[in-house]
């Protein structure tokens, strides 16, 4: 498991595990209503915050490789709220 320290918001990832698929796991900030990850190869996906125990959380899968696989949060209206990167066998 590896560690990350990038806040902004109220919105961090928190942890990534190690393996193939990773996955990586984060806290949302109240206003972050999605969250956008792009892979080292450009392709996208989103995720959603869900609350659990008055938390909002989310996770997403990424793959190997030295290269980031960044994240960005954005709120209702489509404004960037943050961003911050995975990369795969980092810290």
């Amino acid at each position: 498991m590896e560690a990350a320290t990038t806040t902004g918001l109220g919105t961090s990832v928190l942890f990534w595990t190690a393996g193939l698929p990773g996955v990586a796991f984060g806290i949302a900030g109240r206003p972050a209503v999605r969250i956008v990850v792009t892979g080292p190869d450009g392709k996208t996906t989103q995720v959603r915050p869900v609350t659990v125990g008055g938390a909002r959380l989310f996770a997403f899968p990424f793959g190997k490789g030295p290269k980031p696989w960044k994240w960005t949060t954005y709120d209702s209206s489509g404004h960037m709220l943050t961003s911050g990167k995975v990369t795969p066998g980092s810290q």
